[in-house]
């Protein structure tokens, strides 16, 4: 993001948003967006983050168009090109393994919306579709006199402007004053928690993103894992550039491919290396080698050490007692880990 605060259109934004003198422009505009936003919520009191979401895009001026198919994808800019607006007609061709959503500006308005994002849903990319939507949201808060006519959104963007929108997204689709997990002194959380304030908050943002967001904002230890079969960073290097000697190909091994952390956890020796092996004595290991039931059914749990988690070098974490809780989502395993 540092890039992102020095590129000139980011700057140029910040100053029309208000900013004086040195400062950051990330977080000066996606600060400026929040305040918008909540200036909203004070006005219509939407009750979830599903609502939010609508109340936002009405004010925007933004039609949310999603293709679940293939079909979708043909049906939509027809009804639109019925309808006299010519730019859909290069639609069905733009679309390709690294767009996640087109935006159009509309010749004629549409019940006061202006512009159109089309969000492709399907296969992978469903799972973005939550931050996909806030994304293009994002553009028309932080730019509300856009003069494009077509844009293309693609994953990943290493545009400075776009990772600015992926910020502001990034805080939006996850309103804290509606999203925080807030519980009785003494009760331990669970992935069932994170689980219920999700489906209750926005049930239409993914597990992963929901979780990780509750936890990384916890003001308790805690620990959200997400473990899949995946190769070490120096084998990965190894399998884009080819082995300097002729040797086996790697393995991959179960591992921690994504580890957020809320911030007391440091402080309390509750600390994981993403990538790091999971033990095979841990129950995260014994429910992704399982045919278990997905974890909104079930989940598992056991009492370890941290210290059973070791590097390829023998080094080992610290010897904190933990509590793992872990249920399976599809071919991964999300997993809880507090202190004992």
């Amino acid at each position: 993001m540092a890039r992102a605060a020095q590129d000139s259109r980011v700057v140029k934004l910040a100053r029309e948003f208000g900013m004086k003198g040195a400062g950051n422009p990330v977080a000066f505009v996606v600060d400026r967006c929040v305040r918008q936003v909540t200036a909203w919520v004070k006005e219509f009191g939407p009750s979830n983050l599903e609502e939010l979401l609508e109340t936002v895009i009405a004010k925007v001026g933004l039609i949310i168009e999603e293709v679940q198919t293939d079909d979708d994808l043909e049906q939509i800019p027809k009804r639109y090109l019925q309808g006299g607006e010519g730019g859909f007609g290069r639609v069905l061709q733009a679309f390709d393994d690294r767009t996640f959503a087109l935006v159009l500006r509309l010749r004629r308005p549409r019940h006061g919306c202006a512009h159109v994002a089309v969000i492709d849903c399907r296969g992978r990319k469903r799972a973005r579709r939550w931050f996909s939507i806030w994304h293009e949201v994002a553009h028309l808060l932080a730019e509300p006199q856009l003069s494009f006519n077509f844009r293309r959104t693609v994953v990943p963007d290493k545009d400075p402007v776009e990772q600015l929108m992926d910020s502001i997204g990034g805080e939006l689709a996850f309103y804290r004053p509606m999203f925080e997990l807030i519980l009785p002194d003494g009760v331990r959380p669970t992935l069932g928690h994170l689980e219920d304030h999700r489906v209750r908050q926005a049930p239409s943002a993914s597990r992963e993103a929901a979780y990780g967001t509750l936890i990384g904002r916890a003001g308790i230890p805690a620990v959200f894992i997400v473990a899949e079969m995946d190769f070490k960073a120096s084998e990965h290097r190894a399998l884009q550039t080819g082995f300097l000697f002729p040797q086996a190909a790697p393995t991959p091994e179960l591992r921690a491919v994504r580890v957020v952390s809320s911030d007391l956890s440091r402080g309390s020796g509750l600390f994981i290396p993403r990538n790091m092996r999971v033990p095979p004595t841990s129950v995260i290991s014994r429910v992704f080698l399982q045919e278990t039931a997905d974890l909104a059914d079930k989940t598992w749990s056991s009492r370890e050490l941290l210290s059973d988690w070791s590097d390829s070098k023998g080094n080992r974490l610290a010897d904190v007692p933990v509590m793992v809780e872990a249920g399976r989502s599809g071919s991964r395993v999300f997993a809880l880990i507090t202190p004992a």
